[in-house]
């Protein structure tokens, strides 16, 4: 009998299944998370969106299993009114059959940073040794004013290409020319 990530995975075989599941699928789960983390919290979707500094009409929007346009800006108000993270990355495809195998009712309410930290009581900071292993230069207290930097940046990551090549090039030139 086949586990449901092995089933998943004979599935992406197939490419157009792959596109398909790769968006329909990830704005399915989203509207799901949206409507049960609102509901969760007990708030109207005017709540939320005041919460969200969004309206009431954008919030029905995305919990509308046929809309395929919420936005990443409009996920992070949504993730930063819930008190919890937001991930969007690209990832192998594997990872996303380990990831979809492993939901549960649980998943899809994930539970805000008070409630996740509520029974967790930090009782040693990061040392000076750990926060420079991770970029800082100073102990990582949580929140507080040492901020550690990534150990990679943006710009260290290899570009292959030029920009005579990027098909948006004179838009980019017109923006670089208007800012110079």
């Amino acid at each position: 009998m086949l586990t449901t990530k092995e089933e998943l995975t004979d599935f992406l075989r197939d490419k157009e299944f792959r596109g398909y599941f790769t968006l329909d699928q990830v704005y399915e789960l989203l509207v799901v998370q949206i409507r049960q983390l609102r509901e969760k919290h007990g708030w109207t979707q005017a709540e939320l969106g005041e919460r969200a500094g969004m309206l009431q009409e954008a919030i029905s929007r995305a919990e509308r299993p046929d809309y395929r346009g919420t936005r990443i800006s409009t996920l992070g108000k949504l993730a930063s009114a819930f008190d919890v993270a937001l991930i969007v990355r690209l990832a192998p495809f594997s990872e996303l059959a380990d990831w979809v195998a492993q939901l549960s009712e649980a998943s899809f309410e994930p539970p805000s940073f008070t409630e996740e930290n509520a029974t967790r009581q930090v009782t040693s900071r990061l040392s000076s040794e750990s926060a420079k292993a991770v970029g800082g230069t100073e102990p990582f207290d949580g929140f507080g004013t040492a901020t550690p930097s990534l150990p990679i940046s943006p710009a260290s990551i290899p570009f292959e290409g030029t920009a005579e090549s990027a098909p948006d090039t004179p838009r980019k030139e017109e923006s670089y020319a208007r800012a110079a």
